[in-house]
Formats: C-alpha cells, structure tokens, sequence
C-alpha cells in the first residue's frame, strides 16, 4: 500500500510535483489490477468539489501520457474509472533522417560512448571521421578505463616516445584525467618498472593488449598526481619572497617550502621545482601575492616567458 505525501492541517493543496510522485507509486505497485480513480482523487489531495478534483486527476493523467507514459482506464463500461500503468518502454521516441543519425552516432563517438548503434555506418569509413574519433579525449579516457578494468597493458604515443604501461589508477583533477602506471621495462623485473603519471589528453595511438597482460593493479591512494610533480627539467629550488599572511596560499600553489627565512615584513621560502613549467604557470597567476628570488636560471625562463609574451607588442 502507497502512504500518500503527508502535509500539516489547514495547508494548501500539495503541488504538482507530489500529486504526480504518489499517482506514479500508485499505479507502479497496483499492477495489472490497477486503482480506482477516486483512490487516486483522493491520494492527490486536490482541492474543490469531488467533480473539479476529477476533472484536474484527467489533466494530470494527459500530462503524463504526453511525456510517454502508458496509462489506461481498465474499468468495465459503465462503471467508475480504473487505471492501469501499461508495461513498456516510457521514453519519447525520435526519429532522425540518415545524416542526422551518423551525426549523433558520431558525437557520441568522440565523447567515448559507444553504445549508440544505427544502421547507418558509412560515415565512419571515412579515415579523417575514424582518426577524430580515435584522438579525441572521451575516446582514449573510455578505452583506457576499459584497460584499466580488465588488466590490459597500454601502448600508447607520449612526449615523441612510444610506451608500454601497467595501469594502478586513473584520476581526475583539475578538470583533467592522469593515469598512473608503471612503464614496462624488459630489462627489469616487474615489481622494480618506475612508476609515472601520464596525462590522458596528451596521449596518441591507445590501444590495448589482451585482459589480464598487465598483472593485477599496486595500490595507488598514496600517489601524487599533482602535475607540479611531474619532472620537465634539471631539479632546482626556487626562493621566493611573500607576506606572511599569503603563506599558505603560496605553498598550496608552488609546492611546501624545505626551508623559511621569517622578518617582521616579509617571509622567505625555499621550494624545490621539478616541473619548471607548471610552477611558473602557478607563479603568474600568484601574481603580485610573491616574488621570486632565485635561482638565476629560473629568473631567466621567467623573462623569456614575458618576452614570447610581448613579442609584437609595441
């Protein structure tokens, strides 16, 4: 049996939404035999005299075969209205001319779905469609999601240099998804393969061994995927100067500091840099908030950036 919505004495008619929520629960529980419509009058609280909340259960009842749902009056001719919520399939139906199929069926390919079939294929012949497909982002997170799920090795394209990877997780952050592995290395054993992170979007050519090649996963909660992390260049440690109350906001973006220099105006951090690029990123957008120091050759990228940037600038 259905408990209609409850509602406080002396309160006003429930809204459509519940009215609608506890006929659908109604009908859903009945079955075959279906419910009398005085018991749906009643369980939808509406408001007026017994005719008008009739009239306003019919409105409810067009408003949901409109939108796809089956519902029809069982009762015998004659007698008071019973309805039955028919088994099927509620959702609307569309129809699409030719073009318009391969052209949803393509869309839905780039963004990594693949359960969207039509009888109509010929588009996907075309080697610039397939090649679309393949290289864009959904395609190569689904299919390295699928390898991760079934212990498949990953070959792939990364940095101009082709890889083997045993995958141990794939993470989102930023907006951006990393997959973290260990790179297969025939000279070692398994258990010594480096582990790295590699992002999905700069990825080419994913494809994927048999389930099972890539041996079961390492546990991977403990892994840093920050690409601040990710070496691009010589290791260096950047001194930067800040206010003390920015401290933890510059910490949080360029990395902990190994050491700190405190006076009464300023505070001075020493920070490792593996990843020169992402911290100079971090640094310009820290803006004003920090001033870097040193090293020399850090300070260097720092002006070639600024001079790339005005470059044709009078």
């Amino acid at each position: 049996m259905v408990v209609p919505l409850r509602r406080e004495a002396g309160r006003d008619p429930g809204s459509a939404l519940e009215r609608v929520v506890t006929i659908m629960a109604m009908l859903g529980q009945a079955g075959p035999a279906g419910v009398p419509a005085d018991d749906l009058v009643a369980a939808g609280r509406y408001g007026g005299e017994i005719a008008g909340q009739r009239e306003q259960l019919q409105r409810d009842l067009r408003h949901l075969a409109a939108i796809g749902w089956r519902i029809t009056n069982v009762a015998p001719a004659g007698s008071h209205a019973r309805y039955r919520l028919e088994h099927g399939d509620p959702r609307v139906q569309l129809h699409f001319t030719a073009e318009q199929r391969e052209e949803f069926v393509r869309a839905a390919a780039l963004v990594g779905v693949s359960a969207v079939k039509t009888e109509s294929s010929a588009s996907f012949r075309d080697p610039a469609v397939r090649r679309a497909m393949t290289e864009a982002p959904g395609y190569s997170l689904a299919l390295a999601s699928h390898g991760h799920e079934h212990r498949c090795l990953l070959r792939f394209r990364y940095r101009d240099r082709d890889r083997v990877v045993a995958s141990d997780a794939i993470w989102l952050r930023d907006g951006r998804w990393y997959l973290v592995g260990r790179e297969v290395d025939p000279q070692v054993a398994p258990a010594e393969w480096q582990t790295k992170q590699f992002r999905l979007d700069r990825m080419s050519a994913l494809t994927l061994d048999r389930p099972n090649s890539a041996g079961p996963a390492i546990g991977a909660p403990e892994l840093n995927v920050d690409p601040l992390t990710f070496p691009d260049g010589e290791p260096v440690d950047a001194v930067v100067e800040t206010d003390p109350a920015f401290r933890s906001r510059v910490e949080s973006r360029l990395g902990h500091a190994t050491s700190v220099r405190r006076s009464k105006e300023v505070v001075e951090l020493t920070i490792p840099v593996r990843n020169h690029t992402t911290f100079r990123n971090r640094l310009y957008e820290l803006g004003t908030r920090v001033r870097l120091l040193g090293p020399e050759s850090l300070r260097s990228e720092v002006r070639d950036d600024l001079r790339a940037h005005l470059r044709g600038v009078s």
